[in-house]
């Protein structure tokens, strides 16, 4: 994957090391309530590599043609198939 198409994220950290960022816990909560929690803080603090604004959602984020067609591609054994069918 070339530089320019990657997650803006992996472009950060490629540029500023891991040494430059941190991780930090907001909140314990009860995982009844992560999703609304989660929702307050992309809401408060609008995180600048977060690029999904709604909480537990695939909302807005787009793959690269590049991946699609990687997904496309796969093959499933059998096992794996009789698994995704369980769910």
């Amino acid at each position: 994957m070339k530089v320019k198409e990657a997650s803006i994220i992996t472009r950060a950290l490629l540029k500023y090391g891991y040494s430059g960022f941190c991780l930090y816990i907001l909140e314990y909560c009860e995982p009844s309530t992560l999703l609304e929690r989660e929702q307050y803080y992309i809401d408060t603090l609008n995180p600048e590599y977060n690029i999904l604004k709604i909480a537990g959602s695939s909302k807005g984020f787009k793959h690269s043609k590049e991946t699609i067609a990687k997904l496309k591609a796969r093959e499933f054994s059998l096992e794996h198939l009789e698994k995704l069918k369980e769910n």
